[in-house]
């Protein structure tokens, strides 16, 4: 389980680092970013401090950790205050997340396939987010 842990870090860190060092290619200033599947934050508060307006996405029980870390690594340093939001794949998503009053221009997620029991869930709350348009998409699961 220490092997896991430690390549989901080396996932989520790949992921932070090709933002940062390709910030021409992918400019995150002014942009709407939506995180899935946050846990603690580490993803969001880089994305913050790269100038997007961020809304980190977990399940309820995850939040408060979450929002603390995002609070705690940001204020003060980033262009707009990070905004957090629990999602449980696949549920209610028109209802808390209605199209297009939620229209982001990347939905980024990194290494959140981890019980394979969820993926249709995973895929359905993509597709929600993802319609037809600018949005992009970076998906970075385990090495």
């Amino acid at each position: 389980a220490l092997l896991l842990r430690g390549i989901a870090l080396i996932a989520l860190v790949s992921l932070c680092q090709f933002l940062e060092n390709n910030q021409q290619q992918m400019n995150l200033m002014d942009k709407a970013v939506l995180e899935l599947g946050a846990g603690t934050g580490l993803l969001s508060i880089v994305t913050s401090l790269l100038g997007a307006w961020v809304t980190a996405t977990d399940l309820p029980d995850i939040l408060s950790n979450l929002s603390f870390n995002l609070r705690r690594n940001t204020k003060g340093r980033s262009r707009y205050i990070p905004q957090v939001a629990a999602l449980s794949w696949g549920q209610e998503l028109e209802r808390d997340f209605p199209f297009p009053s939620y229209r982001y221009d990347y939905v980024l997620a990194a290494d959140v396939v981890y019980h394979h029991d969820f993926l249709e869930e995973l895929l359905n709350t993509m597709l929600h987010f993802c319609r037809p348009g600018k949005d992009k998409v970076l998906f970075l699961n385990r090495l």
